[in-house]
């Protein structure tokens, strides 16, 4: 993917913004090589500048890849590129910035905040999206290795426009 967009990018004058929607849930594989494709898609933006991952883990459904939700996946992407090319702002996925390991938990660090769906969401004033103890850190118990590194996962860690956190590895 990356000799591909370089290619692409050769070949166009200016070097266009490249966005990757990174594959919904889906279980149809037994093998469980959906998160290893996935996990490619996130290694490739966080490698190329003006690439970005719009995460849609949470748009599909475990027997179909084309997400019935069409709505959602499209006002996801049409905002994440508005906010990007029109409003100039930085809007990028929770990047990795440190990892720390302790006998029994490993602190995993974002540069930048990080959230839980909140399950009062609506009823009087609450937010759809509380913030998590840490505000950019996700801790993990000892062995693990992994978020929502599954076929068909379901997302629990957001950021700040509601967008599932994408699934990785240590």
């Amino acid at each position: 993917m990356l000799q591909l967009i370089d290619c692409w990018r050769a070949s166009i004058i200016n070097r266009p913004d490249f966005y990757i929607v990174q594959l919904p849930g889906y279980n149809d594989d037994p093998a469980k090589k959906w998160p290893l494709v996935r996990e490619a898609q996130r290694k490739v933006c966080s490698k190329l500048s003006y690439c970005h991952l719009i995460t849609a883990i949470d748009a599909g459904s475990s027997d179909n890849i084309h997400p019935a939700d069409k709505l959602k996946l499209g006002k996801r992407i049409g905002q994440f590129i508005y906010r990007h090319e029109y409003c100039k702002e930085s809007v990028n996925h929770p990047e990795i910035i440190e990892i720390i390991q302790s006998d029994q938990k490993t602190l995993v660090r974002f540069d930048q905040p990080l959230f839980v769906k909140n399950p009062y969401a609506g009823q009087d004033s609450n937010p759809a999206l509380i913030p998590i103890d840490l505000q950019d850190t996700i801790v993990f118990n000892k062995g693990q290795t992994s978020y929502a590194y599954e076929n068909d996962p379901t997302p629990v860690y957001f950021y700040q426009d509601g967008s599932p956190l994408s699934p990785f590895t240590l």
